[in-house]
């Protein structure tokens, strides 16, 4: 599951937290943690991963090679970039409701991440939730409304 699927069915039920997690199959608080962590930033904005869920608190983050960026990322170097971002994201928002992430390679290039109990720390998640990921509200460009006139 990536960052659209969530955003899909966000814009799709336009309902509440809970209705929008039942559609992709997780608890609210994992489907909340999740939904920060897809804030996370990545290179051009691609999110370059992709996310299998084994159980509701138990996940298997590997990159999605359809949204590499090989001609300005050609060694992989911002996609792996990109996918850390992603894990520190899950740890902040953890972190900041008592949880403890831990991860853990497992076959190929997957990662498995799981989350338990853990101590609740004042880390600045309000910062991660205000970051935007979707470009609105720009300044607009001098004299482009009027070329299309």
């Amino acid at each position: 599951m990536n960052r659209r699927c969530f955003l899909a069915a966000g814009l799709a039920l336009a309902g509440s937290p809970l209705a929008r997690a039942e559609a992709v199959g997780l608890p609210e608080p994992a489907f909340s943690l999740l939904a920060a962590a897809a804030r996370a930033p990545s290179s051009h904005n691609s999110q370059p991963w992709r996310l299998s869920l084994l159980s509701p608190w138990h996940w298997r983050l590997c990159p999605e090679p359809g949204r590499r960026l090989a001609v300005v990322d050609p060694d992989g170097r911002e996609l792996w970039l990109s996918l850390g971002a992603f894990v520190a994201a899950l740890g902040v928002a953890a972190a900041s409701r008592g949880l403890s992430l831990e991860r853990e390679d497992s076959e190929g290039s997957a990662t498995e991440l799981k989350l338990s109990a853990g101590a609740r720390t004042d880390i600045p998640f309000s910062a991660l939730m205000r970051r935007s990921t979707l470009r609105r509200d720009l300044a607009p460009v001098p004299g482009l409304a009027a070329a299309w006139t």
